[in-house]
């Protein structure tokens, strides 16, 4: 039986994007044979560094590197994975099937806890009062639970992550403080969403300003209003949830994160034509989570009124 020939598409780079009017160069300074360059929309560069190889039907930029095509397409037009999918297909140029997308593995019914995960004990709540958190009105305000001495996520407070009302993922802070990973992500196989393509904290958000930090504490030190990224990278699925769910954001980075938390901006300005807009504050000594909460306090009611 003869097998069927593989074949990579041949993506039309000139007709995506004079449809959606985003300008390129086809010749001129930085542009090679058979290349089409733009403004890479990953790195905030002004210059036309990014190029899509139209024999080899791939996307490389000088200064950031190679990128998937679906994830130009979705960065260039602010779509999901699926429809830049369609679209990658709607603009390719094929004498032969084009050969189906890999299926996704499909996410879990039901999210599973770790072991041994129960209500916060004494130890979980003694770790919150020595970081000077008021640990009853945490667990409270965001179902905090804890685990206990066996399993893989043993000696951690376990903040679930909650998208739409479901749970869909959760996040382990070592108690510890001896711990490899201060912080352990649910396992792929059984989060119902990626944490990286949601947001900590957004469930108790309701205004149309934010405040974007990094990791959960943060997010536990300014209480309602603020949403983690779960660290300085930050994924397209982040950026379009922040474009859809506020009028403003104020980015809110560790110390040492200024720079990050600037290319954060820039990618949800877009230019100015998101219509979100976004302020950085410069923290000026060390961690937000470490932030006295009387600070933490006066920082919110000043930023999100």
């Amino acid at each position: 039986m003869q097998s069927k020939r593989k074949f990579m598409p041949s993506f039309n780079p000139q007709k995506f994007l004079g449809h959606y009017s985003i300008p390129y160069w086809t010749e001129g300074k930085n542009v090679s044979p058979g290349w089409v360059n733009i403004n890479c929309p990953f790195c905030p560069d002004p210059s036309n560094h990014g190029g899509f190889n139209k024999e080899k039907g791939f996307y490389n930029c000088w200064i950031c590197g190679w990128h998937p095509m679906v994830d130009v397409i979705m960065e260039l037009v602010g779509c999901n994975y699926y429809a830049a999918v369609h679209l990658f297909k709607e603009f390719s140029v094929s004498d032969y099937d084009i050969e189906p997308e890999i299926e996704k593995p499909k996410p879990p019914e039901k999210l599973y806890l770790p072991t041994d995960c129960k209500p916060m004990q004494k130890m979980h709540h003694l770790y919150l009062q020595e970081r000077k958190f008021d640990s009853e009105k945490l667990e409270k305000m965001f179902n905090l639970m804890g685990t206990g001495y066996i399993g893989d996520y043993k000696f951690r407070i376990i903040a679930p992550i909650y998208y739409n009302g479901i749970m869909v993922s959760y996040q382990g802070r070592d108690i510890t403080r001896k711990a490899k990973l201060r912080y352990k992500a649910c396992s792929k196989e059984n989060e119902i969403i990626h944490h990286k393509h949601i947001l900590y904290g957004i469930d108790y958000t309701s205004g149309s300003k934010g405040i974007i930090v990094e990791g959960i504490t943060d997010v536990w030190r300014l209480g309602y209003g603020a949403v983690a990224t779960f660290g300085t990278s930050y994924t397209q699925e982040q950026i379009h949830i922040i474009r859809k769910k506020f009028n403003a954001v104020f980015i809110l980075y560790d110390e040492d994160s200024t720079e990050r938390a600037v290319e954060l901006g820039w990618k949800i300005d877009k230019f100015g034509k998101s219509g979100t807009r976004c302020q950085i504050i410069e923290l000026q000594r060390g961690d937000i989570g470490d932030m006295p909460q009387d600070e933490a306090d006066n920082l919110k009611r000043e930023v999100l009124g």
